[in-house]
């Protein structure tokens, strides 16, 4: 039935839009490779369960306005993005030192990802400059 799992570890998800449009909790599961997962929480039910390849594991999940789920990871310092209908995750960029800020278009406004070693946040630039 596969390979039983020594240890899960699940922090720093987020409710979302699922595949299918309705929230699910997305998390992340350590391991190697990690897991991005999202599950139905009415029914339990796995709705995605998606390798992060060369990824230990994370605490940093974030949902953005156009539904895709945004995933900042340990081990590797890789943030990875999964798209709604895309069917999988893809590397975005590679995480160097402590701090790092990436420029993104997420939705319709201009946005920026800061992502730290346990927590990542997305705002407008509009934000960053202090106008909310």
């Amino acid at each position: 039935l596969g390979v039983p799992l020594a240890d899960v570890l699940l922090i720093g998800g987020t409710v979302a839009p699922g595949p299918s449009g309705r929230p699910a909790l997305w998390n992340v599961s350590t391991g190697k490779p990690a897991y991005l997962n999202a599950v139905d929480p009415a029914t339990g039910a796995s709705l995605v369960s998606a390798p992060l390849p060369g990824a230990d594991g994370s605490y940093a999940v974030a949902a953005t306005p156009d539904g895709s789920i945004y995933v900042g990871t340990y081990g590797n310092g890789h943030l990875y993005r999964w798209r709604p209908g895309a069917g999988n995750v893809r590397a975005d960029g590679t995480i160097h030192g402590v701090h790092r800020f990436f420029g993104a278009r997420l939705g319709t406004a201009p946005q920026r990802a800061h992502l730290t070693r346990s927590r990542l946040q997305l705002f407008s630039r509009s934000r960053e400059s202090g106008n909310q």
